[in-house]
């Protein structure tokens, strides 16, 4: 809000328009280095594997399981 002056922002706000929108479902992706090559995810799994947090840990191993049986790109 710094990034432009005060009056720009003021001349927008009558185009502003609120809503509320129900949300029916949510979609998550599960994604451990898919679109990467398999060199790539197993740096970060080297990364994640010598954290001293085990969630960072945790989630090192499902990368090295996940990428376990791809083909290097």
């Amino acid at each position: 809000m710094t990034d432009i002056p005060h009056s720009d922002i003021t001349r927008r706000l009558p185009a502003i328009m609120g809503f509320e929108i129900e949300v029916s479902r949510i979609d998550g992706k599960f994604k451990l280095g898919q679109d990467e090559p398999t060199r790539d995810a197993m740096a970060v799994h080297e990364q994640l594997a010598q954290s001293g947090n085990a969630s960072d840990r945790e989630l090192a191993e499902m990368i090295r399981d996940y990428n376990a049986g791809r083909d290097e790109k």
